[in-house]
């Protein structure tokens, strides 16, 4: 039948979208690829330019896939972990100034 998606659901594929975004366009460790698609003067290269489009194509796969693997809930997994990811860096962003955790950077400074 007809899987109906909850609002749990589109909250979990929103977080994912916004992971999958954030580290392709921030990491460092997609550096590389991001320049050289950008070298690209194609929908590719304006794609990889551009966080606000590319999330309309990501947020699309992660659907299609999130909505089509019913009968492998395995394939769902992927989706979670960037999810999950997402909301636990949303949560250090919020109470990090709450942190009583010393920073090195703090620890070795002269009183």
């Amino acid at each position: 039948g007809l899987m109906i998606m909850t609002p749990t659901d589109l909250l979990i594929l929103a977080l994912a979208t916004a992971h999958a975004i954030e580290v392709f366009h921030h990491s460092s460790i997609f550096g590389g690829t991001r320049a050289w698609l950008e070298g690209y003067d194609n929908f590719i290269g304006d794609l990889s330019a551009c966080p606000f489009c590319l999330s309309l194509w990501v947020g699309a796969l992660l659907a299609c896939t999130y909505y089509f693997a019913g009968e492998y809930p395995a394939a769902r997994l992927p989706i979670y972990a960037l999810a999950v990811t997402r909301g636990a860096n949303i949560l250090n962003d919020v109470f990090h100034a709450f942190c009583r955790t010393p920073r090195a950077s703090k620890m070795f400074e002269d009183d």
